[in-house]
């Protein structure tokens, strides 16, 4: 007995394949089995409660039909409350499950032990699993996972009731099988590629070349059950949801975008991405169970081509992956051999494939452990979160924190992203609202050094001799507002504009004519956008939003202050900011290191940008008089200026709030 053959005699052995998989995982997961949050979304995480439960199985979660997944979220509520940890286990402990039934599904579909073991090991260690793991709201995918495999192998025993004359054993099998799919449905969108997923299987598995039309018109009749379901639940999702039916257009509307992302969800499924080319290359000497492996990577691909890709959509069609690569190495290897006449003169070249697979799965591995490592600390103020709330402990409701010196990655400002625990009980503003609030609750002062948060005196007095010197002020005044529904925009100034440009006839709006400023900034001069004499101070401004249009990339705008009573002209380097047209992320661009503050607020429409110019966060400790502001423009394109709005600090404890965490950024 060669090598091969007794390595899969026992690694085939549930008593070795089992504890093998979970130390694996726990050596690849293990780093992210902690209490800490990772940003995203836990409405699902609510307090358990029957209603609840049951509003959100008939109505959806954000308008999703996945009552399966929500009776899991609500079972593990029930359990752990709170505790993440008990949350990733869950997951986890679904995932084994899933390598298990991989393990079970290849051996019947290659009836080969080796074939077998090396698609659940190389499922087991795929790097792209790490964030199904870490994320807990990635328990949508892994439990439409776990019923997805559930139901082929509940499936398989169906076509092996049938077969075998078993009527009544093959009746039972088809209701757990449609049951299963139904859990599947519930679970995740994507469960629905499993009924095509299904009569591929019957059909690579089933279908005889010497009956070719019997067997084609058997694999018809068995698949009606299960289309019958997924026509009742595509109904029932159009007749509840109409918002998602727009979603099917999408694959027509952008071709482009559909196949740019099918090539990135395979560059996620391929590990190493240069594993496609081997899969290609088997295609001429591929058997029916290497079609199967196929369609199970492509289909389950098809639904969320219009997201972008995420690794967690790769979860379920990761399996098909993995049985690929087994074939290619383990069968499709030997095969080739066989053709060739090579293995019959030379048989221990028949092991090498299967040496190869496995090292594949090694391979994976500290891949696997690092994307583990990368998610599991991706968030920036970790460690600074971790140090408030020793120093804080549970907030009480009306509790205020402020911070000094918090860096652009530390931005607390989404901090009940971090935190759900606390969701709803804080909000961020910027430290100037400190002057327009009223401080009854216990409030904490803190600096930011390095990653960690201290208890900083000297900002609790800075903020106390503020308060005394300036007292308190009103939110009762409006913005300045310039352009459409506001003052009009020729009280303000161009100045240093090229004398030869001469501006576009005025378009004409619903109202007539549309009101606009138009100018040339051409190379480093500036032009100047001079406001009108101003009866405001520092503290009564926080940004100037911009509505223009601009026709080339390249310029760059900046506020520029004159003060009273001497005249004393500031400028705002935290606004200092690049204009782009037509981007795609705006925000991605104007993150440079010049922003002292998070990146301003930018909104790209058809033929208008939105920029919010932050003012200087420095100027909460002083109090002067503004006589006016200027916008300075430099770089070479023709700009139209819509409007311009000068904004007030906006009230923040709004009625149900119970805290406020405000921010200065140094």
């Amino acid at each position: 007995m060669s090598w091969e053959a007794r390595a899969a005699r026992s690694l085939s052995r549930w008593y070795v394949f089992v504890p093998l998989i979970i130390l694996l995982s726990l050596l690849i997961y293990g780093t992210c089995l902690d209490d800490f949050p990772i940003p995203e979304t836990f409405a699902h995480m609510s307090p358990f409660s029957l209603a609840a439960l049951v509003d959100q199985v008939w109505n959806g979660l954000w308008n999703f039909c996945r009552p399966t997944a929500m009776i899991i979220f609500r079972i593990g509520t029930a359990l752990f409350e709170s505790n993440y940890v008990g949350y990733r286990l869950m997951v986890l402990s679904l995932h084994l499950l899933n390598v298990f039934m991989v393990f079970a599904l290849a051996r019947v579909l290659f009836r080969n032990e080796m074939a077998a073991v090396v698609s659940g090991l190389i499922f087991a260690t795929h790097p792209i699993h790490s964030e199904c793991i870490c994320l807990i709201v990635s328990l949508f995918d892994v439990s439409c996972m776990t019923f997805f495999l559930a139901s082929l192998l509940a499936f398989d025993r169906y076509l092996v009731a049938r077969e075998s004359g078993s009527r009544a054993q093959a009746r039972a099998w088809l209701l757990v099988t449609c049951l299963l799919l139904m859990l599947c449905l519930g679970s995740k969108e994507v469960g629905a590629t499993l009924p095509f997923v299904m009569i591929a299987y019957d059909a690579c598995t089933r279908i005889r070349r010497d009956r070719m039309k019997e067997s084609v018109i058997a694999v018809g009749r068995r698949a009606i059950p299960f289309l019958l379901i997924l026509a009742a639940y595509i109904i029932f999702r159009i007749a509840r949801y109409e918002q998602n039916v727009s979603y099917v257009r999408l694959f027509f509307d952008e071709p482009l975008g559909t196949l740019r992302n099918l090539i990135d969800y395979f560059r996620l499924a391929f590990f190493p991405n240069e594993m496609w080319v081997v899969l290609l290359l088997m295609l001429p000497f591929a058997k029916k169970q290497y079609v199967f492996a196929l369609v199970f990577l492509l289909l389950p691909l098809l639904p969320p081509l219009q997201i972008v890709p995420q690794e967690r959509f790769v979860y379920i069609s990761s399996a098909g992956y993995s049985m690929a690569v087994a074939w290619c190495f383990v069968i499709g290897w030997r095969r080739i051999g066989n053709l060739l006449g090579a293995l019959k003169r030379h048989s221990r070249i028949a092991s090498i494939g299967s040496a190869v697979a496995i090292c594949i799965a090694v391979f994976q591995m500290p891949f696997a452990y690092m994307n583990t490592l990368t998610w599991s600390e991706f968030v920036p103020i970790r460690k600074t979160l971790s140090s408030i709330w020793r120093v804080v402990g549970r907030p009480e409701p009306g509790t205020v924190l402020y911070f000094a010196n918090i860096e652009p990655q530390q931005n607390l400002a989404q901090l009940s992203e971090y935190d759900p625990r606390i969701t709803g009980a804080f909000r961020c503003e910027k430290l100037i609202n400190y002057l327009f609030e009223n401080h009854d609750g216990q409030e904490f002062f803190f600096e930011i050094r390095g990653k960690e948060a201290f208890p900083s005196e000297d900002l609790r007095s800075k903020c106390k001799k503020l308060e005394a010197r300036l007292g308190r002020m009103s939110y009762g005044q409006p913005d300045f507002i310039w352009g459409p529904g506001g003052r009009p925009l020729s009280e303000w100034t161009v100045l240093g504009a090229d004398p030869s440009f001469r501006p576009a006839v005025d378009e004409q709006g619903i109202g007539g004519a549309v009101e606009r400023i138009e100018t040339r900034v051409c190379g480093d001069e500036p032009v100047v956008l001079l406001s009108p004499i101003l009866d405001i101070s520092t503290v009564d401004v926080t940004s100037v939003a911009l509505d223009l249009d601009v026709l080339s990339e390249g310029t760059t705008c900046q506020l520029e202050w004159t003060l009273l009573p001497d005249g004393e002209r500031r400028s705002n380097p935290a606004s200092v900011i690049g204009v782009y047209h037509d981007v795609e992320d705006p925000t991605g661009p104007l993150s440079s290191g010049r922003w002292r503050q998070a990146a301003p607020r930018v909104s790209v429409g058809m033929d208008l940008t939105t920029l919010d110019l932050g003012s200087r966060p420095d100027w909460v400790f002083e109090r002067r008089k503004v006589e006016r502001i200027a916008i300075k423009l430099t770089g070479n394109s023709r700009l139209s200026v819509f409007s311009i709005k000068l904004e007030r600090p906006l009230k923040t404890r709004a009625p149900g709030l119970q805290a406020i965490l405000q921010f200065h950024e140094k």
